[in-house]
Parts: structure tokens; sequence; C-alpha cells
């Protein structure tokens, strides 16, 4: 389908039932879902899209902006049937606030949306500065290397365990987008907002200070919001605490048709 300014979206569905469409975070593409899909796939359509600027979405037709992506996301629910939730994880996340006032959804999961907050910094501009000159050498793996290591602050152990995994090649593929988004981590200052839906916002118990910040300062700024607590998990409980998240999209669905 086409967004707004002209940019192609590619998108997977997979199941039968009500739309939950999910929207991936930084150095992803739709394959990130992998996990979380066959536990959803019989109660709910699951439309995996790429964001702009990798695998199927490609094209863009204007300058980057977050805010474009939330027009992406905008669109691509209003193609798709009612009734429909949205779950956007990480920069996916907010990505999705960015519409929140606007999304024709009837209930929403943010998982730890980043920005930055008072204290706590997010990505560093210097971290960002390395990065795009890591990029413009075609080291691309030590881009992604470090974004695990020095923002989500998984250590060496736990990045040499994701290596061997089709993901990684999916996100080595992706990471020349993680210079952009980063800039827009830095700059995006959430407004506050009352949306017409239930919004549940996922926060790992053991997440990285600046994300448990940013993920309690989106709670208070989006109004009836439900903040819930992942015990033990971190930013990727999708992947350590599957079943968990699943039944966090079941449970804010079933509010949302009662």
């Amino acid at each position: 389908m086409t967004s707004e300014d002209g940019t192609v979206l590619g998108a997977d569905v997979i199941g039968t039932g009500p739309t939950l469409l999910l929207v991936h975070g930084g150095t992803a593409d739709r394959t990130r879902w992998a996990p979380l899909v066959p536990l959803l796939e019989d109660e709910f359509s699951c439309v995996l899209m790429d964001r702009r600027g990798r695998a199927t979405s490609t094209r863009e037709a204007a300058d980057y902006a977050i805010e474009r992506e939330g027009e992406d996301v905008l669109a691509m629910l209003t193609a798709l049937p009612r009734p429909a939730m949205v779950f956007g994880h990480s920069y996916g996340a907010s990505v999705t606030t960015t519409v929140l006032d606007r999304l024709p959804a009837d209930a929403v999961v943010l998982y730890e949306p980043p920005f930055d907050t008072a204290g706590h910094e997010m990505i560093p501009a210097a971290l960002l500065e390395r990065w795009a000159g890591l990029l413009a050498d075609g080291r691309r793996e030590e881009v992604l290397e470090s974004f695990y290591r020095d923002v989500l602050r998984f250590d060496d152990p736990a990045i040499d365990a994701l290596r061997p995994l089709p993901m990684w090649q999916a996100r080595v593929a992706a990471v020349h987008t993680v210079v952009r988004e980063g800039d827009a981590v830095r700059a995006l200052r959430p407004a506050p907002v009352r949306p017409a839906m239930p919004v549940r916002i996922l926060l790992g118990e053991v997440t990285t200070p600046a994300l448990a910040a940013s993920t309690r300062a989106a709670a208070e700024l989006i109004e009836g919001s439900e903040l819930t607590v992942l015990p033990g998990q971190g930013h990727v409980a999708i992947d350590s605490a599957t079943e968990l998240v699943a039944q966090h999209v079941r449970e804010t669905w079933a509010r949302a048709a009662s």
C-alpha cells in the first residue's frame, strides 16, 4: 500500500480474526514478530508491517521524519478491516504515539517507547556520529553490536547468542536506519494526549533506566493509559517471555471488546 507522502509500504498478513497491526522497533523488520505470531494467529489477523526504509517498504518518497512514520501506521491501519488493535514495540511504539489521537484503533499496546527525559539521554549524539562513520565505511555489523551493547545494555554473551539467529542478518540489513531514528528519538517531545481507545503500556522490570524513564513518562502523558510491569523482563520480552506478552495483548483486546 501507499502512505500519505507516496512511500510504498509492505506487510505480511498471518492468521484470522480482528486486525492486529504490529509495528516493529529500531534495526528490525517485520520478521521481528516471529516468536509472537504463532501464539496469536488463531485469534487475530496479524499484520506485520515493514516500516519505511527496509525490506518490503524500501521506496521512500520524502525526507525522513518520525511524523511520516506515524502517517504510515495511520495509512496502514485505515486500509485494514475493523475492529483493529495496534502493538508498537520500542521505536515502533514512539512512532505510534505520534498519531495516537488520530488512530482508528479499538485498542493499543505500547512497549517501552524511547525518547529523552530529564536526566536520561537515550542515545548520545557522539554515539550517533560514530555509527554514521561506521556505516560510511560499510561496518554495519559493528553498528548493530554497538546498538545492543551501548543502548540496550546487552553484554557480550547475549550479543553472541543473537549472531546465529536469522534475525541478526535482517537487523544488519536494516541497521542503516538507526542513525536517523536516533536523531528522531533525541528530538521527540511527546505531548499529552487523550486517546479514544484503551492503551496498555508495557515496561520491563529490569529494562535500562532511560527506557524505564521514557515509558513511565509516556504513561503519564497518555491519559487513561494502563502501565503494566513485566516481572524480570527487559526490552525484549517478545523473545524471553513471549506467552506473557501474548497474554497482555489478549487482555487489552478483551478490555476493548467488553
